[in-house]
């Protein structure tokens, strides 16, 4: 489902779209890894459509080379304090999460400054959405964001974090949710 913020063709965007840069916080560490495992199928989705597609993890764990993509990131301790939804309502947990976003926005504006990308597509609002909303602010590469349940169910309903989300959504250009309902409920927040 999909909510565009500004009217632009498919045709225009299709031809714009050479290089995407994908930001997310699981990547999988091998092709048998079931954690961020669409990433792979959309990754081969956009190839067979000759988009040339990248990834930047904001949490960078081990690969085992089994997966032939560019992968850039970064590794931090914090990225165990966003995973665990109890943590992050503890203030060590906050600060945990300060420090990593704003590494992750770092990191990613450094990787942007030498890299060149068409598009952006943040998997999740939060902590991906941010982190690249954040560093596009510079440079001004346009971003999409790609929405999941964690991000408008658990997320937005904290209140420090649901402004951060609030933020990022009125930021990008696009907006993509897993299904209708959630869809609705981006609408109504961004």
């Amino acid at each position: 489902t999909i909510r565009q913020t500004q009217s632009r063709s498919r045709s225009t965007f299709g031809k714009a779209s050479k290089r995407v840069l994908l930001v997310t916080e699981s990547f999988p560490a091998s092709a048998d890894d079931f954690r961020g495992a669409l990433i792979l199928d959309f990754v081969e989705a956009l190839r067979k459509r000759g988009v040339l597609p990248e990834v930047f993890a904001t949490t960078l764990r081990p690969h085992d080379g089994s997966i032939e993509l560019p992968v850039f990131g970064f590794a931090d301790k914090a990225s165990g304090a966003i995973a665990d939804d109890a943590a992050a309502t503890r203030l060590t947990s906050y600060f945990r999460i300060k420090e990593y976003l704003q590494m992750g926005t770092q990191a990613l504006a450094a990787h942007l400054q030498e890299h060149e990308y068409d598009h952006i597509l943040a998997l999740g609002a939060f902590p991906a959405g941010w982190i690249t909303s954040a560093a596009t602010e510079v440079n001004g590469t346009p971003f999409s964001a790609w929405l999941q349940g964690p991000d408008l169910n658990v997320w937005v309903r904290k209140l420090l974090y649901g402004r951060i989300i609030r933020r990022t959504l009125r930021r990008a250009r696009t907006l993509f949710a897993n299904g209708d309902g959630l869809s609705e409920m981006a609408t109504q927040i961004s």
